[in-house]
């Protein structure tokens, strides 16, 4: 029965493929981006920007302050600590301490330097590879009550630092030895 009445047609509608027309538009862009020169923004000058750099020579040059841990040479059990800085008069402490009173004395050595440097705030601190992690933490716990604003270093330039120290000082040793 169905044959012999004759269905309507239905409309269909075609769908628009999109994905040729993305390809060509994103071509399009590519050489128009290719062919664009920017020769107006070569010549485009820019004011001087804040940042001014202090050429004052009555004005010190800024801190740079650095507390380094690293295992003592003569004894596994102990830790070195270094506290370094450069500036208007460079110095550094360096104590061995075990890694129970590590905050304690580091709270001390950061004390003596905040003494002689009240303005300071910043402190970058590092461990070498061999200490432990909690040694590090300990000694940020000493160091935050006086300087604030505390940097961590990567273990290579703390090991470093600490290498510069040690024969720094094996050397001020073996001269003295010597004579």
């Amino acid at each position: 029965m169905d044959d012999f009445f004759e269905k309507p047609e239905r409309k269909h509608i075609r769908e628009l493929n999109l994905v040729p027309v993305i390809d060509m538009f994103t071509t399009v862009i590519f050489f128009l981006l290719l062919s664009t020169s920017f020769y107006a923004f070569t010549k485009l000058t820019l004011p001087p920007s804040k940042v001014s750099v202090n050429t004052d020579p009555l004005t010190p040059p800024p801190l740079s302050t650095k507390l380094v841990i690293g295992e003592a040479q003569a004894q596994s059990s102990l830790l070195t600590v270094k506290l370094s800085w450069v500036g208007e008069s460079p110095g550094e402490e360096r104590i061995e301490v075990s890694e129970a009173e590590l905050e304690t004395k580091v709270r001390e050595m950061v004390g003596r330097f905040h003494e002689k440097f009240p303005a300071e705030r910043t402190v970058q601190l590092g461990m070498s590879s061999g200490v432990r992690y909690q040694s590090l933490i300990l000694a940020m716990d000493g160091a935050r009550e006086k300087l604030h604003d505390i940097v961590l270093i990567s273990p290579e330039e703390a090991a470093t630092r600490l290498a510069t120290a040690a024969a720094a000082t094996d050397g001020s040793s073996s001269k003295g030895a010597s004579r």
